[in-house]
């Protein structure tokens, strides 16, 4: 509906709670790849100029992220999803296609939401396991008289050696989210093999560990 509305069911239709995108956008087509992963094409007049502009939820629609600005192309009018790293935008420039879900690989995104995280966490990664693309959502609570904290997040293999570094700066209280992608990267000598990797979030004094599964 008007002002970015979108309502979300999980009961039929029996009962329905708010999902808003932007208030200043109208939104024009939706899409669900599962029950987190969604997009949305909008629509928005900035000074007087209609725009479309591509929004995608990560939870379900709780909050929704821009990725207008990542697109090679503007004046898109339509948009498919095969699966969750494979989509479609068409326009007036033709269609572009995207294998990353919209998202540069080497992308660390602020997730919009109005809560400050009241903890440290890292998030199990999503896929997984995971071929070759998984993301990694991690949250930085408030530091106190210290905003901005000093942030690093490494993968490394079974062996403890670093594979690669996502993050290493610091960062505002927030929910992040990073998308990893395994292809090209090696450990030692050798590209990356299907096993288990740890990925650790190091945040001020706080070390968070977990293990993903890399399945060729």
């Amino acid at each position: 509906g008007k002002k970015g509305q979108v309502f979300k069911t999980t009961d039929k239709g029996d009962t329905w709670t708010d999902a808003a995108i932007d208030i200043h956008s109208v939104p024009q087509q939706i899409q669900f790849l599962t029950n987190d992963i969604g997009y949305s094409i909008c629509t928005t007049d900035t000074f007087g100029i209609p725009l479309h502009v591509l929004y995608k939820t990560t939870d379900g629609g709780n909050s929704w992220f821009d990725l207008t600005e990542e697109l090679p192309v503007i004046g898109f009018q339509s948009l498919f999803f095969s699966d969750e790293n494979t989509g479609y935008l068409a326009g007036k420039d033709g269609i572009i296609k995207t294998t990353t879900g919209g998202e540069m690989v080497t992308s660390v995104r602020r997730l919009e939401n109005a809560l400050v995280p009241s903890g440290y966490k890292l998030y199990q990664n999503y896929p997984n396991p995971f071929n070759p693309i998984t993301k990694i959502r991690f949250s930085i609570p408030n530091a106190g008289t210290y905003r901005d904290v000093p942030v690093q997040l490494r993968v490394y293999d079974i062996l403890g050696r670093e594979v690669a570094t996502l993050v290493n700066e610091k960062q505002q209280p927030g929910d992040y989210e990073v998308v990893f992608d395994a292809s090209g990267l090696t450990s030692g000598r050798h590209t990356l093999s299907s096993g288990v990797y740890f990925y650790r979030l190091k945040a001020g004094s706080m070390i968070l560990t977990k293990k993903m599964v890399l399945l060729k």
